[in-house]
């Protein structure tokens, strides 16, 4: 009998030794797929407007993606980390879904790529992505 790496309990990935390595690439994955789903409902004549697209966001995309990230994506003030290599897999990670909820904030607004992401936060009306894990 051949035993798996990671096992599946209550939705997450999770290895012998807690690193999270798989359940991180399932919760970037997730999120680009959700990015994909929302250029293909986007469009200026035909597509979802501003406010619809936000609300289906917060409301079904980004807990899917945080789905568990709480456990897996705690902060350090509130658990030392292990080793300085968790740490910046962690931040990493943090890095890919802020990404991801970037491009998710210049649909919803229309913006321009260059647009700073913390000026596309704001006026979609969304929390940056490490307090938005915090919470």
């Amino acid at each position: 009998i051949k035993s798996d790496p990671y096992t599946k309990f209550l939705g997450v990935l999770m290895d012998q030794q807690l690193q999270w390595n798989e359940q991180f690439a399932a919760m970037i994955k997730k999120g680009q797929q959700w990015i994909t789903q929302f250029k293909r409902i986007t469009g200026l004549k035909t597509g979802m407007t501003a406010q619809l697209l936000r609300q289906l966001y917060k409301a079904k995309a980004l807990p899917r993606i945080l789905y568990a990230a709480d456990v897996t994506l705690m902060p350090a003030s509130r658990k030392r980390e292990k080793t300085w290599k968790q740490a910046s897999t962690k931040r990493g990670v943090t890095r890919k879904l802020t990404s991801i909820q970037r491009q998710a904030a210049i649909m919803i607004t229309g913006a321009m790529t260059t647009t700073a992401t913390d000026i596309l936060d704001i006026h979609a009306a969304l929390l940056p992505m490490p307090l938005e894990i915090e919470r």
